[in-house]
């Protein structure tokens, strides 16, 4: 995975997790591999979790946790939505549009 695809891809992920659209108690990876299918992505389910975690450790590139894990439901199905960061990261740039 190129540099360039790994940030198309995260903006894809935030973008689908902050949209009008995304589930209210998180969204399962396999949605979201299936979101990032939709937009000309061939990730793995494997990938999206690792660009998730990525996305959820606050020593990122950008410093934050902008994805946090939500068990909330089943702890055996781990669910992933966004931070107050990850939202605010979505409305600066206009991902949270529809």
């Amino acid at each position: 995975m190129t540099p360039d695809d790994r940030e198309q891809l995260h903006l894809c992920l935030i973008r689908w997790l902050s949209g009008p659209r995304a589930p209210r108690y998180g969204a399962a990876p396999k949605f979201l591999q299936v979101c990032a299918k939709s937009e000309g992505f061939g990730f793995t389910e494997a990938e999206i979790i690792t660009e998730l975690d990525y996305l959820g450790d606050a020593t990122n590139a950008l410093g934050k946790a902008l994805v946090q894990r939500a068990e909330k439901l089943n702890p055996a199905l781990p669910l992933y939505k966004l931070t107050a960061a990850g939202r605010e990261y979505a409305q600066e740039r206009g991902l949270d549009q529809p």
